[in-house]
């Protein structure tokens, strides 16, 4: 009875927090281990046919985590995007179109080329304004 009762507040933290509960039904997934037999944790990657869930190795063990409400799993910036910005996860005329394309800027890439968001940066000879990345793109 008390593993139950400490199971059950295990899930509801868990769900409170955005974050999986480890319990008997996860298993060690091969996906989780490397050519060597040993496990890995790993970046997010694509739960095929789901745009509101993704996959996250740790330790060996497969675990499916949810995107926040409203966004869907992009697995091409490999994190949780607007729907818009995924193939096959829907549109929605309600939905602010992306950026021009002519704002994506280096400033905004990592070393992988893999766009990042930033903190605000300094907006050089402009005391007035600032930018700013947002999954790739330059923002004044």
């Amino acid at each position: 009875m008390m593993k139950l009762k400490l199971l059950t507040i295990l899930v509801v933290l868990s769900y409170a927090l955005g974050k999986p509960v480890r319990d008997k039904k996860v298993e060690l997934n091969d996906k989780c281990f490397n050519s060597d037999g040993k496990p890995f944790s790993s970046d997010p990657f694509e739960k095929p046919g789901d745009c509101d869930n993704f996959y996250q190795c740790s330790n060996g063990y497969l675990y499916t985590m949810p995107c926040a409400p409203g966004t869907a799993f992009n697995p091409a910036i490999g994190v949780c995007d607007w729907p818009y910005n995924v193939p096959g996860c829907g549109e929605t005329s309600n939905t602010p179109p992306p950026p021009p394309i002519d704002t994506i800027d280096l400033l905004c890439m990592d070393s992988d080329e893999k766009p990042i968001s930033s903190d605000p940066f300094e907006k050089p000879g402009d005391c007035d304004n600032f930018y700013q990345c947002s999954n790739g793109y330059l923002y004044t």
